[in-house]
């Protein structure tokens, strides 16, 4: 009788065995990267993951969002500026914990980590979630070619390399000289916002069920450019219409952007209502989203806002024009920075009814076939798969051995 091969006994031995992977990034903070961290280690399959999160720097709020049991996220405590120790804090942790994939986020985490896996052997992955230059602008000369070498060799070495938006994929392409064909793209997932009355809240905020509700989700600072959503609002008011604008969530720019409103007369009108964690609550009352983005890969607010059945009216910027244009018409792309083109594209909707049910309709369809969590997390899973060569028939969808 033959005997099994090597390759045999250890895929046999992965489909008893969990696989353990690692999610590694530079701070476990709240935020839409560590959500999708979150969302990974408390979705997948118990019966084929074992996860683990690792953090270079310290611990925040994020890992409340963790509900699977015994995952305790750890911190790598990496000193300020270099720290070439971590590579082999981490390489040790590695290997203590037969960690079989380690799968870093963001450039932060992406040179240490490929170093760290060559010298545990651990198959590495690497996700980019943001355009953003990966060197920054105040790194030139000599440093900043080296550190984009060093970039080059980690993306040349990971065995897979993955964006989060089409968008992402080209930029590592221009910047790192990496092929974009190399580059496996995994869209974003968001689970659809649970929802309360709606009338509530136009009645906590003194909002007639007549009147077109606004609404943005996010951190209130620069990038965001809800100084744009504020004066095409005032576009709006002064040509008639009967809108108010809600955006929810808090940040650096909370006081200027309340000067804003008061310099426009607009204290009736728009409404800052802070940070809430839950956004169905908000959504379910809006008649129109609005991300005004400066710079975006692919917005999660966006996402939840089509799970809610909102038209959108989106900045052109990163993924955007995708999600609201390419599949289905889920709304209307303008200029990043142009009130006045927004306030044209909003006063479309206040004036159609039909017109934003239609397109409502369809942004609910294409998160369904596309951006739901279960979408996210069935890519990742048949990646992680791919990648310890566990042919996908020998795993059910449910999790369980064929």
């Amino acid at each position: 009788m033959a005997r099994p091969s090597s390759d045999d006994a250890s895929s046999a031995a992965v489909r008893h065995r969990p696989i353990r992977i690692a999610f590694v990034v530079t701070r476990y903070a709240a935020g839409g990267l560590e959500r999708c961290v979150a969302h990974l280690v408390n979705r997948l399959p118990a019966d084929q993951f074992a996860p683990e999160i690792v953090s270079f720097g310290d611990l925040g709020s994020a890992p409340d969002w963790v509900t699977r049991e015994q995952i305790m996220p750890v911190s790598m405590n990496k000193r300020a500026g270099n720290d070439l120790r971590l590579v082999f804090r981490l390489a040790r942790w590695l290997k203590a914990n037969q960690i079989q994939i380690a799968h870093s986020h963001n450039w932060g985490t992406l040179v240490e980590t490929s170093l760290a896996c060559r010298l545990a052997g651990v198959v590495h992955v690497h996700a980019e979630h943001s355009q953003q230059d990966r060197l920054g602008t105040a790194t030139a000369g000599l440093r900043r070619e080296a550190q984009a070498k060093l970039r080059r060799f980690a993306f040349r070495k990971c065995g897979a390399v993955v964006a989060c938006a089409e968008t992402v994929r080209q930029g590592i392409e221009e910047q790192w000289a990496f092929p974009a064909a190399s580059v496996v793209t995994i869209p974003n997932g968001v689970q659809r916002p649970a929802s309360g009355v709606d009338s509530q809240v136009r009645q906590s905020l003194g909002i007639a069920d007549s009147a077109i509700l606004v609404g943005s989700v996010g951190r209130l600072e620069a990038l965001k450019g809800f100084d744009t959503l504020i004066r095409a609002t005032k576009e709006l008011v002064d040509s008639g219409i009967d809108v108010h604008t809600v955006i929810v969530g808090d940040g650096p720019q909370q006081q200027s952007l309340q000067q804003l409103i008061v310099q426009c007369e607009l204290g009736e009108r728009v409404h800052l209502v802070g940070y809430h964690a839950n956004v169905g609550d908000w959504m379910s009352a809006m008649d129109v989203y609005v991300n005004c983005s400066h710079t975006e890969a692919m917005s999660m607010s966006i996402l939840e806002a089509m799970s809610c059945r909102l038209p959108i009216v989106a900045s052109d910027v990163g993924d955007s024009s995708i999600l609201v244009q390419s599949r289905a018409k889920c709304g209307m792309v303008v200029p990043a920075g142009d009130p006045v083109c927004l306030a044209r594209s909003l006063a479309q909707y206040a004036g159609d009814p039909p017109l934003r049910n239609r397109h409502g309709a369809s942004s609910e369809c294409v998160y369904e076939n596309h951006y739901t969590l279960d979408h996210m997390i069935q890519g990742y899973r048949k990646l992680y798969m791919r990648l310890l060569s566990v042919p996908e028939r020998q795993i059910a969808p449910g999790g369980h051995s064929a």
